[in-house]
């Protein structure tokens, strides 16, 4: 198979949003396989003279602003940064292999250490690491009629349904077809039996309609799914999978405002690019070097979107309470396997006003 899943190690993200201040963390942190969305056993909100009480000056805005993203060893993804409830710094990650592209396996809270301005907060930290099984995933298929011409069509949905079954249980799904232009076919849903027949179905225009690549319009469009009115959405993790044989030939957009608009809106973007007609760079620029793979083979794709899948089931979500009350601050966040043979991290600088 001619794929490939390449080493990235930088990103960027600011995002704003209201929080409340907590006092000082009392060392615990929490780990689990259950919904993320669930709170952890035992509490998890507790204030630094133990007596559970979450209150502080309300904090009126904050920011956040991911740094380099870096590993040894490992390739480290960071995606979906907001500020949660009660001070929480919220996050999902993902470690893969940086030679097999195979997620890796075993990350929990031990292998986290954090730091606020240099300052090492050893046991003095309150944080929880779950197994990420909240998503919402949007599949962005290429539906051109060249699909049927390299007899591709039942390939990919083949592979789609293989990803359906993949995502973690809980996730969500909305399916997104394009050609000339784009079209939501069915809108988050966690009915995988609905979404799997609706890939059957998807079949690339005769007419015009199917003539053409608008890439990067239904990207967008993708991206505006996410809608952050949606209380029970903030939550959730956020993925784009994307696939196409060809470039983007209509420009209703561009490739560096697509990928502008889905940094912005947290969402961690998987590409799949089919032949020898792709806008590499563009794809590399959007999903990164780690989260791109390329065939010439419609065959290929089962094993590419499989490997999707593995990934996502095995990304994290972790949540940070930072005991600062106001100021910029810069945290870091480190991760090292149990050998100690793979280590990754980041910076992240917040403001709290």
């Amino acid at each position: 198979m001619n794929s490939s899943f390449r080493m990235f190690t930088t990103a960027a993200l600011v995002l704003t949003g209201a929080l409340t201040a907590q006092g000082c963390g009392d060392g615990r942190h929490f780990e689990r396989d259950i919904e993320s969305s669930d709170p952890p056993e035992g509490g998890g909100s507790s204030s630094g003279d133990g007596s559970g009480s979450t209150a502080g000056p309300e904090v009126s805005e904050g920011s956040l602003e991911l740094g380099e993203v870096w590993g040894e060893g490992m390739n480290l993804e960071v995606s979906g940064i907001r500020w949660a409830a009660d001070g929480e710094i919220e996050m999902v990650l993902g470690a893969v292999d940086p030679e097999t592209h195979a997620p890796l396996d075993g990350i929990d809270g031990r292998n986290f250490a954090f730091a606020e301005d240099d300052q090492d907060l050893g046991a003095e930290v309150l944080f929880e690491v779950s197994r990420e099984q909240n998503l919402r995933v949007a599949l962005v298929l290429d539906l051109s009629r060249s699909m049927s011409a390299s007899n591709a069509v039942e390939p990919l949905q083949s592979a789609a349904r293989g990803l359906l079954d993949a995502v973690p249980s809980g996730s969500e799904v909305a399916l997104v077809q394009f050609a000339t232009g784009y079209e939501l076919v069915r809108d988050f849903t966690g009915d995988t039996a609905k979404l799997a027949d609706d890939v059957e179905s998807l079949t690339p225009a005769e007419d015009r309609t199917g003539q053409f690549t608008n890439l990067w319009g239904a990207l967008s469009f993708a991206g505006s799914l996410f809608d952050d009115a949606d209380p029970e959405a903030a939550g959730q993790g956020r993925v784009v999978v994307a696939f196409t044989d060809g470039r983007d030939n209509v420009a209703e957009t561009d490739a560096t405002a697509t990928r502008s608009a889905l940094t912005e809106a947290g969402v961690l973007v998987y590409a799949v690019g089919l032949g020898s007609e792709l806008d590499r760079d563009g794809l590399k620029a959007l999903a990164g070097e780690t989260r791109f793979a390329e065939t010439t083979r419609p065959q290929a794709l089962g094993p590419i979107f499989d490997d999707i899948g593995r990934r996502l089931g095995q990304l994290v979500r972790l949540k940070y309470t930072t005991p600062k009350q106001h100021g910029r601050h810069t945290l870091t966040v480190k991760i090292e396997t149990a050998d100690g043979r793979r280590r990754g991290g980041f910076d992240l600088a917040f403001t709290l006003e």
